[in-house]
């Protein structure tokens, strides 16, 4: 098989993200690592099933990673494979 050929058919383009710790408050829905989301009233947050330490299996929320504005990243989307606005979260 030609690997050079295959990662080049299926290779995209990426995002790189530089951060950087926030000087003041964020405006509701900018691009943020940690702390709470900022959330439509009706979301509903995310859970896994899972085991605590002595082995009981209950519903468990995800923890909140980060959150980008799409608007924020649009001029670096240049697959244009994101939506234009809006949010993206994401939970682990």
């Amino acid at each position: 098989m030609d690997y050079q050929k295959l990662f080049q058919e299926i290779k995209k383009t990426a995002i790189i993200i530089d951060y950087s710790s926030a000087k003041s408050e964020l405006p509701i829905g900018k691009s943020k690592f940690g702390g709470k989301p900022h959330l439509p009233k009706d979301f509903t947050w995310p859970y896994y099933e899972g085991e605590d330490y002595e082995g009981v299996l209950k519903s468990r929320p995800l923890s909140f990673l980060a959150q980008f504005d799409l608007e924020e990243i649009a001029d670096y989307d240049q697959d244009s494979r994101l939506p234009p606005q809006g949010n993206a979260l994401f939970f682990l």
